[in-house]
């Protein structure tokens, strides 16, 4: 008998870069953070990329845009998630109204 076919390959997990092309001028951008690399990423490209398809351990988004931080204050920011301890990071949850 034959022998069974091989397994297919599995697809390469796409990763980030800091090289990677920035968002068009007129873009609204946010500064995020893959791994230990952190870069500015429109709301388009964030849209279409899929974290489950990342080769990274960390990705990390910060609600600041480009137009109200620099690469340095957003490295300095986002730095924080990079340490040995693992976790989660959970915004703060909404106030409650008024009892009924």
């Amino acid at each position: 008998p034959a022998p069974p076919p091989a397994p297919a390959a599995k697809r390469q997990r796409k990763t980030v870069e800091a090289s990677d092309a920035a968002p068009a001028g007129g873009d609204a951008a946010f500064w995020c953070a893959f791994d230990d690399n952190v870069v500015a990423k429109s709301e388009l490209q964030l849209m279409n990329l899929r974290p489950k398809g990342l080769g990274h351990e960390v990705v990390t988004l910060w609600a600041r845009s480009t137009k109200d931080a620099d690469a340095k204050t957003a490295k300095a920011a986002l730095g924080d998630v990079f340490g040995d301890a693992a976790g989660y990071w959970l915004p703060p949850p909404p106030p409650r109204g008024p009892p009924d």
